[in-house]
């Protein structure tokens, strides 16, 4: 006859409840670090993207404002139809044709606003707008106190996976005096 011994192999449950407990706290700290993460870079992305925006226009506005003396500018701000400030800045150099920047609400979606240059308009990369401020604000995207020295001021908006990210940006620079 076989005699019964008390043979221990094997895990109780308790243990394996505890295995089980914390494989999924490791699991939950894993999946939030690596969710963050990833939220982390398309933040990052976003960011990049609208300041390589921010550079092409302040680079194409600055270009022609550059050796602008204070008698050959002039900024007219004013209220659209809309509700939407727009600001237009004319550049009239001896010698060369007038160069005007208008900073307007977009024809197709008015809330959205675009930067155009002697009648082009600056094309943005995809999912990239510039919001425009409302006239009750009284904020317009170019400013200037004394002729001299000019404040550009804008807001860009990107959507990635469905969140938007939004980054002002400013500029202030000063023209030759008379």
């Amino acid at each position: 006859m076989k005699k019964l011994t008390n043979d221990e192999n094997g895990i109780t449950l308790v243990e394996l409840l505890a295995t089980i407990v914390l494989i999924s706290i490791v699991g939950a700290l894993a999946y939030s670090l690596l969710s963050q993460g990833y939220s982390n870079y398309q933040r990052v992305n976003a960011e990049s993207e609208m300041r390589d925006e921010a550079d092409i226009i302040m680079s194409t506005l600055v270009k022609d404002l550059f050796s602008a003396r204070s008698s050959e500018v002039q900024l007219t701000n004013s209220c659209s139809s809309n509700g939407f400030a727009t600001t237009q800045l004319t550049i009239s150099k001896k010698n060369l044709p007038v160069k005007k920047i208008i900073f307007k609400p977009s024809s197709i979606n008015g809330n959205e606003g675009m930067v155009m240059i002697n009648n082009l308009p600056i094309n943005f990369s995809d999912n990239v707008s510039i919001s425009l401020y409302p006239c009750t604000s009284n904020a317009y995207n170019i400013t200037t106190d004394d002729q001299v020295s000019y404040t550009i001021q804008f807001q860009l908006e990107v959507e990635k996976n469905n969140d938007k990210h939004s980054m002002d940006f400013e500029n202030t620079f000063n023209l030759i005096s008379n």
